[in-house]
């Protein structure tokens, strides 16, 4: 309505709620957070790194004491640091073990540590499964939507596109750009279809869309829909013309179906609420982006791996060309003496 036409009319009643909202299911976990690292508490990450060090020290101290005099004897039988640590984090990862074991108590040593992670690794295989059927809670404002990449849509109606036409607002500005770029303003049917089948937000009246939920989702699809404001509290009312003689009747007759609660009534029959959730959601099968971190981490120690190469060939390189330089300048100091 233009300012024009409001100093034309008085309102009298509110008829009903009238909510504009983006309307979305929560994404799964994996979109927003790393999994991998969710199944176990920070805490429980610094126990486990304690024990592999501490696993190591102890293995490297049993070492010391093995054969030694085959290790003073023969350089190779010498166990560093190194090989120690890499070896426990190779059984910490269910790797075999990269020390050659040679006495009972390096042997122990092993079998309790395999022991100890054992149990780590069946709650981490429990904890995991739940993390991944988990709905994200991260997304929970307008800036979140836009960050995370929602597919955004709204419905077509005048009020959709009036607001968000005139909005001022540059966070609300951007997200009207994106939605006349992506798909633009969509038939209820379209934009609430498009919730059902992925990262998708659709803004309109939350009644036509709850209503088109409850008549064609089921019930699994029902369950973590979360809403966001974009527009601010709107409200519908009764208007007439201002100074009309009817204006105090027709007044009285409104605030009377409320006292009486025809207008509740009338509220719970025709706008629909947000359908509950019954039981629980349908398992969700493991996809890429649960698996996204795995990739990364072995794309990263292929790059560490080929970067490592690169300064072992550097390095054995420049120890040759040393050596053949001290070689001959040994060799001309040797003649030199012996003229």
């Amino acid at each position: 309505m233009t300012p024009e036409r409001i100093k034309l009319v008085q309102f009298l009643a509110m008829t009903g709620p009238l909510d504009y909202k983006f309307i979305f299911r929560s994404p799964k976990l994996s979109y927003t957070d790393n999994v991998f690292i969710l199944s176990f508490h920070h805490q429980v990450w610094l126990s486990i790194g304690g024990i592999v060090l501490l696993a190591a020290a102890l293995q490297l101290i049993i070492s010391r004491f093995e054969h030694p005099s085959e290790a003073a004897d023969d350089p190779r039988g010498h166990i560093g640091p190194g090989e120690v640590l890499l070896s426990m984090i190779g059984i910490a990862s269910q790797q075999e073990s990269l020390v050659d074991l040679r006495s009972v108590s390096s042997r122990t040593m092993n079998i309790v540590m395999l022991i100890s992670l054992m149990f780590l690794y069946i709650s981490y295989s429990a904890n995991i499964v739940a993390v991944i059927q988990s709905p994200s809670t991260r997304v929970r404002t307008l800036g979140d939507l836009m960050g995370w990449k929602f597919d955004l849509t709204a419905q077509d109606s005048a009020v959709n596109r009036i607001f968000m036409a005139n909005e001022s607002d540059p966070l609300r500005s951007n997200v009207y750009d994106k939605i006349v770029n992506s798909h633009g303003f969509l038939p209820v049917a379209n934009g609430t279809e498009r919730i059902r089948h992925g990262l998708a937000a659709f803004h309109g009246d939350t009644n036509e869309i709850y209503r088109y939920m409850v008549e064609h989702y089921d019930e699994d699809e029902k369950c973590n829909l979360q809403e966001i404001n974009l527009l601010p509290a709107l409200h519908r009312y009764y208007a007439v013309a201002k100074d009309s003689p009817l204006a105090e009747h027709i007044k009285y007759g409104l605030l009377k179906l409320h006292e009486l609660g025809f207008l509740q009534r009338h509220i719970a029959l025709h706008y629909q609420r947000k359908p509950p959730c019954i039981g629980d959601s349908l398992f969700v099968p493991v996809s890429m982006i649960d698996a996204i971190f795995s990739l990364q981490l072995m794309g990263w120690a292929v790059a560490l791996a080929i970067v490592g190469l690169a300064l072992e060939i550097t390095w054995q390189r420049y120890n040759v060309q040393l050596r053949s330089l001290l070689g001959g300048s040994n060799g001309k100091s040797r003649k030199n003496k012996q003229h």
